[in-house]
């Protein structure tokens, strides 16, 4: 099941003796969390953090930075996921957190913001990465077998990476197929530095079901085709604001099909599509 049904979701909350949420706002706040019950997706972003290295920085064995060791540096723009924290070190003033390094899954403890405010990691959001070309899906980082090609376009959560290849040049990634879950081995930049996949901010993914039209007056149009969640797509125009209904729209190509249309990417009651 890939969604938290409402009335699930509302009776999980009911069953937490310490929380005192009365039925009715329990509908409400997951109703603005996610329309029509909660996706796995959205669900997981309640949970899951990264940061990303902005200044080179010890990952450490343990929080008390006056017992510790080092493991490693942490390198600049290195992608963290966050296991623990923050926690705040009383005596030092230092915010830190136990993370992973994405890079090659190294754990250990790291200073978010130092005691003169100097930041050294900053938050990000899940980072995923589109095909620019035919890139091929291996099992492992070396020596691999081939699991399938990914084509252009195609969106890749990252699992571990980006990691280096002994060639010159060469970057190596684990990622998801976003159209039908395949894992493995993928090359972002080959050898020769052909970038055969990069990180894209103009891809979206759907959060619920939702209506592409024709154009871009929602009323004045003619639905296109229905897209469902999880359905990825790029922006091709906007966002903008109907002021006047107070929708925000997009005008996008789905990478499944690639018919082009309209989409209503937040309602005039908040809800994020």
């Amino acid at each position: 099941q890939t969604r938290i049904p409402e009335d699930v979701f509302c009776k999980r909350l009911d069953s937490y003796q310490t929380l005192s949420f009365p039925s009715e706002q329990a509908r409400l706040f997951c109703r603005h969390v996610e329309a029509d019950g909660i996706s796995k997706r959205r669900f997981f972003s309640f949970l899951q953090q990264y940061h990303m290295a902005i200044k080179e920085i010890a990952m450490t064995t343990d929080f008390e930075v006056s017992t510790c060791r080092t493991i490693r540096k942490i390198a600049l723009d290195e992608m963290i996921e966050v296991m623990e924290g923050p926690i705040i070190d009383e005596k030092l003033g230092l915010v830190r957190i136990r993370g992973k390094s994405l890079r090659d899954g190294m754990e250990g403890w790291i200073t978010v913001r130092g005691n003169h405010g100097t930041t050294y990691l900053q938050e990000i959001e899940k980072p995923y990465y589109a095909c620019n070309v035919d890139v091929t899906l291996e099992t492992t980082f070396q020596n691999a077998e081939p699991l399938r090609v990914l084509r252009p376009e195609e969106v890749i959560e990252l699992v571990q990476g980006p990691k280096k290849e002994e060639f010159p040049n060469g970057q190596r990634m684990r990622g998801r197929a976003c159209s039908d879950g395949a894992e493995g081995w993928l090359t972002m930049k080959d050898w020769t530095g052909v970038v055969l996949a990069d990180r894209k901010s103009r891809y979206y993914v759907c959060c619920t079901s939702v209506a592409m039209t024709d154009a871009k007056d929602v009323r004045d149009c003619e639905v296109v085709r229905k897209l469902s969640e999880d359905d990825v797509f790029l922006v091709l125009e906007g966002p903008d604001v109907d002021h006047e209904v107070g929708v925000t729209r997009v005008r996008g190509r789905t990478i499944h099909d690639r018919r082009e249309g309209w989409i209503t990417v937040k309602g005039n009651g908040g809800t994020v599509y």
